[in-house]
């Protein structure tokens, strides 16, 4: 019974403590001003009649997405310069292979 009462008494004891060791686990906001805010890292803070509070969401979420947009434009440019430099090497080949010997057809080259 006394091996009992103790097991009983450990996962009381564990029971009762784990909220201490799960809150450093938690999240712990974003402190500025002396006030932490439950909100992203990223995400700014203005100063709203007097008062300090988070960017409104449609105020994050355009930022949010003039950031996409401006990388997808940047990927589209960069993209459309790859495909000009592909087809500039495609024709490159092409010219080349046409200058060359003609070619059998087992697509050997022609011996002299």
């Amino acid at each position: 019974m006394g091996k009992f009462l103790t097991l009983v008494f450990c996962m009381t004891a564990l029971y009762a403590l784990s909220p201490l060791v799960l809150a450093e686990e938690k999240d712990r906001g974003v402190t500025r001003y002396g006030v932490t805010y439950n909100i992203a890292e990223d995400r700014e803070i203005e100063k709203i009649g007097g008062v300090y509070e988070p960017e409104g969401l449609d105020k994050y979420m355009k930022r949010k997405f003039d950031e996409l947009s401006s990388n997808l434009q940047r990927l589209d440019a960069r993209l459309a310069a790859l495909e000009t430099r592909f087809s500039e090497i495609t024709g490159l080949l092409e010219d080349r292979s046409k200058k060359e010997r003609p070619v059998s057809e087992n697509n050997r080259a022609v011996v002299t």
